[in-house]
């Protein structure tokens, strides 16, 4: 369904982090998931090794790829500051966290946050 948030959780997980950093982040992706998704659906899958959001929009170019998560950065279509994926990397960063993107273009794009090292 065009626009839909499909969410799948398999198991509970715990995140040794505050909930106000946790929440940026998964905000964050979401967001940017809904933003450049073109009003695609957007699944929303949380299991044992983390949490992915992948949208079904028109993907990212593949010279922006590398780009993602500097500071200041926006894509093409952005309406944002480019402070977005550069929060998410950080806080990342700081909680011992991975951040990966893949992305097609066309095919759309998906983030996954990795908990664990």
């Amino acid at each position: 369904r065009a626009g839909a948030i499909a969410f799948e959780a398999e198991t509970e997980v715990h995140v040794n982090a505050p909930a106000s950093m946790v929440l940026s982040v998964v905000n964050n992706l979401l967001r940017n998931a809904i933003e450049h998704g073109n009003g695609s659906h957007i699944d929303v899958r949380l299991d044992a090794t983390g949490l992915s959001i992948r949208d079904h929009g028109a993907g990212i170019a593949p010279a922006a790829l590398s780009r993602l998560f500097d500071r200041r950065f926006k894509g093409e279509h952005s309406r944002g500051q480019g402070l977005g994926l550069y929060l998410v990397k950080r806080i990342s960063e700081r909680f011992g966290w991975r951040v990966e993107v893949e992305s097609s273009v066309g095919a759309g794009t998906e983030f996954m946050l990795r908990f664990g090292a």
